[in-house]
């Protein structure tokens, strides 16, 4: 729940910033990253996490976990003056992880019953 609260200020705060200092022509981006092996969460080698990364490579649609340099490009664009015009923007970068159905357990199920409660 930490974890959550933290990431929802962090999004709140990049958009409240970037609101505030546009006026000086300060861009404020973020960008969020899914599983990206790092030492924290170690994706291969003596210290992976494996349950944890197979199961979430299985859940992304490009059937892979991140690399650092896979932020080189984006991290080359909002540094860049073709950012100009980006500001305030929750740059998801994470393989498609949030959309591979890695929170299908949460998703409602679709009700088979009719507005009386009998089966349909």
């Amino acid at each position: 729940m930490h974890y959550a609260a933290a990431k929802g200020g962090m999004d709140h705060m990049t958009q409240s910033l970037a609101r505030a200092w546009g006026k000086d022509n300060i861009q404020v981006n973020a960008v969020l990253p899914g599983l990206v092996h790092s030492e924290m969460m170690p994706c291969f080698g003596p210290n992976r996490i494996g349950p944890v990364v197979d199961y979430i490579v299985k859940k992304t649609p490009v059937q892979r976990f991140g690399m650092p340099d896979d932020f080189e490009g984006i991290s080359i664009l909002l540094a860049s003056d073709a950012s100009s015009f980006i500001t305030g923007s929750i740059i998801v970068a994470d393989g498609g992880m949030t959309v591979g159905g890695l929170n299908e357990a949460r998703t409602p199920q679709r009700s088979t019953s009719n507005l009386s409660g009998e089966p349909e």
